[in-house]
């Protein structure tokens, strides 16, 4: 295991020389939370578009070299090539959308907090990699997660605290929308084996 920060051009790029035989990414180091991203856009917009900013442009040189690593894909590359880039959005993408149910149809072009923005943004960045340089993209909009390692900021974890001190909990919507930490991994490693594009 490696620890670094993924903002850094040269640590990605030594995740990535270390190991020629990647051949697949999976980003879901983040910076989540609706409510602090307000207090503090700057460290989202680091942590959130600069990370997976360097990730992108270090998987879409897999199996490059030389000049077939500055320009957008063309048909006589290599083969060695990135299978797959799964990354984690946010389902606050969705903003204050009315719907019941979400779909990745539906337009989410008004983020109402930094955090959401800056999920948008990496939505938009790995479709302009995967247009320019036809890298296999896969976007998972997580809802709440919760279970083993959660966050303690989370609706679940202040539920359980309000239950345990007797006190009222705070409903939002219709109380739905929970996703287990273990079903984030299910769909994450589906959404990186099948390689799917776009």
């Amino acid at each position: 295991m490696r620890v670094g920060d993924l903002c850094e051009e040269a640590f990605v790029d030594s995740l990535f020389e270390d190991d020629p035989t990647i051949r697949r990414v999976v980003h879901m180091a983040a910076r989540a939370g609706v409510r602090p991203s307000i207090d503090n856009p700057f460290i989202y917009i680091q942590s959130n578009v600069t990370a997976t900013t360097r990730l992108l442009e270090a998987a879409r040189r897999i199996g490059r070299s030389g000049s077939d690593s500055e320009g957008p894909a063309g048909d006589d590359e290599q083969r060695q090539r990135c299978l797959s880039f799964v990354y984690a959005s946010s389902s606050s993408v969705y903003g204050e959308s009315e719907s019941e149910l979400f779909s990745e149809e539906d337009a989410v072009d008004f983020p109402v907090s930094p955090s959401a923005a800056t999920k948008k943004t990496c939505e938009l960045n790995a479709f302009t990699y995967h247009h320019l340089y036809q890298l296999p993209v896969t976007g998972l909009r997580f809802f709440t997660v919760y279970g083993p390692r959660g966050r303690p900021d989370m609706a679940p974890f202040k539920y359980f605290d309000r239950v345990a001190r007797g006190a009222t909990i705070q409903q939002f919507g219709d109380g739905t929308g929970w996703l287990w930490a273990e079903s984030r991994s299910r769909e994450r490693d589906r959404g990186g084996a099948r390689g799917a594009s776009g």
